[in-house]
Formats: C-alpha cells, structure tokens, sequence
C-alpha cells in the first residue's frame, strides 16, 4: 500500500526514515535480542538522548502480566513488531507482534511532562489486545500530557476495555501539555469498550487539552454505553478537546478515513444514553477536511446511537464561544438514531457546516456521485412516535439560550427516513436555524402523517436556495411557523405534493426565481413547467431552468459539483438573468440560435 504523504513537521521526528536514530534494542526469547521484555527495553531506551530511538520485537505473540510505563524519555521513541528474528535488519512484510494483556490492567502509558517538553510515541506492526481497566482511562493505551501517539504501518488497537477510551485514551492537563493521538498508515482501532455506565469514546476518548488526528486508517465496531461509540471529545475547564480528520494531499483511493460499526447506548432505549455513534463533542471542535481530489476521503457509515447516530455534539449555553464543526468530502450512509438526529444531533450553539472541497465527481465503489452524501439514515422515534426527528439532523437547545445553525452546502440527500416522525431531513427548535444551498433531495420519507422535508425553528427563518427537490416521500416539503422561507433559485417538483404548510404568519420569498410543480398559496412569479433534468440534475438544452435568475439575493458562487454559477447560455433567452434554477448549473451547452435549436445533455 502506498504511504498517505503528510508534512514531517506536523507528525514530528517520529515518523521520519530510520536511518536517524541513534540506538536500537531488540525484544524476544532469543540470543540476539537485547532484552526479553519490552518494559525492560524501554527502561533502558529512555535514558538515553539524541533519538529518535527503535525498540524491535520479533513477530509472534507476547503475554504481559503488568502495565508498561514509557514515561519522559529523553527522546523520541519507535516500537516495531514483525521482525523474524531480533539480528533482522527490517521487518517482515507481513510481520507482527501480538501484545497481549493477561492482568486486569491497562496495556501501555505514554507520557511527557511539560518540562521534558514533547515526545513521540510510534508503534508500528503492532496488535495491542485483551486489555481490562474497568475503572480508569484506557485500556489499551493512555497518553498524558505532551505525548504524542501515533499509531503506523497497520497497528491495531483491537479487544480492550476501559471505563473511557476502551482503547486509546488523552489525558491533556494543561494547554501546554497538550496530548495527541495520530492514526496513520492504515492503523486501526476497532472492537473496544468504554464499559463505564457513564462511559465514553469506545474507541478514542479525549479529556481536556487532547487531539486526535485521523490520516488514513478505521475507527470501527467501538462501543460506548454513554457517548462517543467511536470517538468522544471532552470538556475540561476552559478547554474542551478536537477531532481533525487530515486526509493527505493524494489519498490513496483505497484508504479513507473509516469510522463505521460504532455504537452509543445500551441494548435498549434510553433518552439518558447513547450520543453520537460514531462520534460524541462536549464543545470540542470537529474538522473533517479533503483535499481537492475526486474521492470520498471520509467515510461515516452504520453508526448507531440514541440520538445523533453518527455525530452529537452539545454546544455552550451562552453566546460568549460557540462550537465549530466542519465536515468535508464525507459519505455519511445508513447511520441510525433510535430517538432523533438520524446522522446529526446538536443542542445549544453549535454552528455546523457539511460541504466539500472538489471539483466535479467523487467516485464510491466505481460510480460516481456529488462529493458531499447523506444517505439512508434512520430516525427511528422509538419513545415518540409522530414526532419531529429528522432523518438527518436534529437542532435544538435549552430555552432562552442560543441556539446553533446548520449549514449545509453543495450535498446530496437520498432516501433518509424518519421512520415514525414527521421530518425527513432537519428540524431546528428554539433560537437554531437552518440553512441549504445547491442542495439535492429525492426519496426522502417521513413516515408519519404531515410529514415534511425541513421544519424551523417557531418564528426563526430558513434559507434554501438554488435547491432541487425531487420525489420525496412527505406530505408536504416545509413547515414553517413563522418566519421567512427563502425559496430563491430552487427547483420544487413532486406533483400532488403540497409545497409548503406555514402558521404563525410565515412568508415566501423567492422573487419570481422558482420553478415549481404549483403555486398555489405562493407568492406570484413561479414558473410552473417541468424543469427537464438530467442524470446529474443539471437542465437539460430545452430546460425553463437555464438563465432563469438574476443576482438579487445571495446567489452561491459555485453548483453542487463546484462549476461557477452564472454561466450564461448563449442564444437562450434570459427569464431575469444568467443563473439557472437549481443545485446544478448546466454549463454544457455552447450553441444556440445559429443552428435553430437547443443542445439536450
């Protein structure tokens, strides 16, 4: 497999080449190694400065009956697994060490005072299992203050348990002290347990001043029976921990980032339990980045929680900080939420952005797609039924605090189901808001009467512009109480499909820039004619969709595949100006008039 290229400078001395380390010793049961054990390896490695140095292991499996401690060494430090024998100079292939834990115990504590200033901490070829620390922090590895952990060359966090971080878990003390954990190189970290009944971060946990970097490599079947199945950021004073997904910038298309299988929650129902199946944030940043390539770098598929089935986060109640989260380039499928947010659930001021960074087509599986998917995610309103769950995102907040935004931009939503309630894709409530563009929506379903697309916040605005609604499965597409509905630049097609229900005084405006399959109860100006759309969305050569609208409004500057909008249809008569209604600007089209007809794509 190829390596994922990523800045030296960002994983430190830790995962240069080998040729510049100062000192090696060797781990096994035979003549030429230097210890036969690695704690008496370590003992004897982190004495000595001018590393990084190496810690071989010869392959095969290695029972350890107490904790090992790698606690301020003088210099960085690499453990290697895989070796044939401990004279090998590299590594087998397809070599491995098994560290197995037989005590009830952790496995592995990594750890740098502030003094000792920072250390990385690399393993490599490694299976760390059969952990069990039922009242502390992590059970295969605990990082403590300026420790860096990073995880290379297929290691496996796998089968270890822990009241938080069933498998690896940060505790940073100090913003100077900041702990980290780096999954790289196609490691992962999979099948682990907070088994706390509070228990968080199945897979990672993170208290206080704590990052977990994730390249390339799973985060996978983690379970946590309070929140965070896969990962859980958590406050500590001031501070509050970070997810950072950094794909590298020529992502082997083989290897994305992974974290799917997870679980929040008891085997049962609980509103008490179970937040965010993949991921769980007490007001701890999320950025999940890509670069410009036509690949999903990101996968978030098959979590399973309560609320929010792959991603809760629970904001600041004030408006003095807000929480941040970023997602770009995702695949987020088939995740479930036994309550409500099918993918997303968010409480308090948490402003939310899901887009992408790349021109054109993402490919999954050989077939192409728009590079942001939200797909086949559940609200299943096990408690409620015929309530609001939003088969893809739930807003709320406590009353009389602020509330969050969602963003969404440039995505693609199909067939997300609230599966007993009455909202398809988002609901927002109290202060929280939301906001759609260059969006697409068909074979959305809620499965209860009056059900709808999006639902606001009572008296709160929404904007969905330059959208495309096509065949969801709803009784009508919005329900607004109170507030302004912004429609501009959309395209609103499902005949015998109500467009919207508004109470409370609710307004549309759209400024005679929709096409729509009705205009009954609408403002006057929609052009009601079939819009004539391709596979990809896009108005076909004959579409009343091409140069339909003028640049009153904010008109987003590129399309959902990020061609730039505004291209203007030679020939084709201007309705009020060059944009064309929808998710999808056609800018394929290059005669027109000369030759008597329009192009049909």
């Amino acid at each position: 497999m190829k390596m994922p290229l990523v800045p030296l400078a960002a994983l430190g001395l830790a995962l240069a080449m080998q040729s510049a380390r100062a000192d090696t010793w060797s781990v096994g049961p035979d003549a030429a190694c230097t210890h036969a054990d690695l704690q008496a390896a370590i003992n004897a490695a982190r004495l000595v400065p001018a590393g990084p140095h190496l810690i071989k292991m010869s392959a095969g499996e290695r029972l350890l009956t107490t904790e090992v401690f790698a606690t301020d060494p003088a210099s960085d430090l690499v453990i290697e697994g895989g070796y044939a024998s401990c004279d090998a100079a590299l590594p087998d292939e397809d070599g491995r060490t098994v560290l197995r834990q037989t005590a009830t115990t952790r496995l592995l504590r990594v750890a740098s005072s502030t003094a000792n200033g920072r250390r990385y901490f690399t393993l490599r070829r490694l299976t760390l299992t059969g952990a069990s620390a039922p009242t502390n922090l992590g059970g295969a590895v605990l990082a403590q203050d300026r420790a860096s952990l990073v995880l290379d060359r297929q290691t496996r966090i796998e089968g270890n348990r822990a009241a938080h971080g069933g498998g690896v878990a940060l505790l940073g003390t100090a913003e100077l002290a900041t702990t980290e954990v780096i999954l790289t190189g196609g490691s992962s970290i999979n099948d682990n347990e907070a088994t706390d009944p509070l228990g968080m971060g199945g897979g990672i946990y993170i208290r206080g001043y704590g990052t977990a970097r994730l390249i390339d490599g799973q985060v996978s079947n983690n379970l946590a029976r309070w929140g965070g199945g896969g990962v859980a950021l958590d406050h500590w004073g001031t501070f509050a921990a970070a997810l950072h997904v950094n794909p590298p910038a020529n992502p082997d298309p083989d290897s994305p980032v992974v974290l799917s299988g997870n679980v929040a929650g008891g085997e049962t129902f609980s509103a008490g339990e179970g937040f965010g199946g993949a991921i769980y944030s007490n007001m701890g940043r999320i950025d999940i980045t890509a670069p410009d390539v036509g690949l999903f770098t990101t996968l978030l598929v098959q979590n399973q929680a309560n609320h929010g089935g792959a991603v809760y986060v629970h904001g600041p109640a004030s408006d003095t900080h807000v929480t941040y989260v970023d997602i770009r380039n995702a695949w987020v499928a088939g995740n479930i939420a036994r309550g409500k947010g099918g993918a997303f659930y968010s409480r308090n001021r948490v402003q939310w952005q899901v887009s992408h960074s790349t021109r054109g087509d993402c490919l999954l599986g050989g077939q192409a797609f728009p590079c942001s998917v939200i797909a086949g995610n559940e609200a299943r309103n096990e408690t409620t039924p015929g309530q609001r769950g939003g088969g893809v995102g739930y807003m709320t907040n406590s009353v009389g605090t602020p509330g969050g935004t969602f963003r969404f931009f440039r995505t693609l939503f199909s067939d997300n189901d609230d599966v007993d309630g009455s909202a398809a894709i988002a609901v927002a409530y109290y202060d929280s808001a939301l906001i759609f563009e260059r969006c697409a929506f068909f074979g959305n379903r809620a499965g209860s009467s009056g059900g709808v697309l999006l639902a606001n916040a009572a008296g709160m605005d929404t904007h969905f512009a330059y959208n495309t609604v096509l065949g969801n499965d709803v009784d009508s597409m919005f329900s607004m109480d109170g507030g302004t509905l912004r429609t501009q630049g959309s395209i609103l097609w499902h005949p015998g499909q109500p467009i919207w229900s508004a109470t409370n005084g609710a307004s549309m405006l759209h400024e005679a820039c929709l096409i729509a399959h009705d205009d009954a109860d609408l403002p006057a100006g929609v052009t009601v004619v079939e819009p004539d759309l391709d596979a990809r969305l896009a108005p076909r050569g004959g579409s009343p969709a091409i140069d339909h609208c003028d640049e009153r409004g904010l008109v987003p500057l590129v399309d959902l595949y990020r061609q730039e909008s505004g291209h203007d249809a030679a020939g084709v008569q201007q309705v009020y100006g060059h944009h064309d209604l929808g998710a999808v600007e056609n800018r394929d089209i290059v005669f027109f008039g000369g030759f008597g007809t329009r192009f049909a794509n």
